[in-house]
């Protein structure tokens, strides 16, 4: 239709205003993913060169498409999405359950990194209502146990039964984890915001403790940035942008 046809027009115009390329992004909702022209437009909104805001309307119009070949796609884009792309990408690809199964097999193939979804949401997939989502998601996450840490953290548990000292602690704290850390004794806000650690139980305490990579949300991933001339940074991404990122 004619309204479509403008649409895919408008999305993929470069000089368009940011908010009109969105709004025609959404009304693609429309269109049958089976034209080839569709995917196309698609594939090109996923494009590294694509500002954000792009980028985030294309995965959110995507998973409205009941298509096999969506997943496909998302599983190809993954290395050139940023964490907070990823995050939506995840919630497009466990929004069906082929999609989800798709996403597995790619987890399981290094295409996704085991470490670009966090753990607490593929959890999630425990609960899920196809039973062989749930055995996969069981063993994924059983091989990505620790077991040397795991040993670690029984070894600590008598440690559980004695009393704190709060002043020690804040002394360890500083010394230890306030470089990455922060918290109403101090610190800095690098790593997770530890204001509501208060919550916690001693049990999940002593796990988070000894065990920090079992559960890491994938804002706080590290990554390592090579440049075309040779040298190398690291550090979390805090923006990313069509043409420039920053860590």
């Amino acid at each position: 239709s004619e309204l479509l046809r403008v649409a895919r027009k408008e999305a993929v115009d470069e000089q368009r205003r940011t908010v009109d390329r969105i709004e025609a992004i959404g009304t693609l909702a429309l269109a049958d993913f089976r034209d080839a022209q569709i995917q196309a437009v698609f594939g090109s909104l996923l494009e590294l060169r694509q500002p954000q805001p792009i980028q985030a309307a294309a995965l959110e119009t995507l998973r409205k498409f009941n298509h096999p070949k969506v997943p496909k796609m998302l599983i190809a884009s993954w290395s050139r999405l940023s964490p907070q792309l990823r995050a939506r990408a995840t919630e497009a690809l466990f929004s069906r359950t082929q999609w989800t199964i798709d996403a597995l097999d790619a987890i399981e193939t290094g295409k996704i990194a085991r470490g670009d979804i966090a753990v607490s949401r593929l959890s999630l997939l425990r609960d899920h209502r196809d039973q062989r989502i749930q055995d996969r998601v069981g063993r994924l996450l059983s091989k990505a146990a620790l077991p040397r840490r795991r040993d670690v953290v029984v070894a600590y548990q008598a440690a559980l039964r004695k009393m704190g000292d709060a002043g020690r602690g804040k002394m360890v704290f500083k010394r230890v984890c306030s470089a990455c850390h922060k918290s109403p004794a101090g610190g800095d806000a690098v790593g997770a915001d530890l204001a509501g650690i208060g919550n916690k139980s001693r049990d999940s305490l002593l796990l988070s403790i000894l065990d920090p990579n079992r559960e890491v949300k994938p804002k706080f991933v590290n990554y390592v940035l090579l440049t075309d001339d040779g040298r190398t940074f690291t550090g979390m991404i805090v923006e990313e942008m069509a043409n420039s990122i920053s860590i």
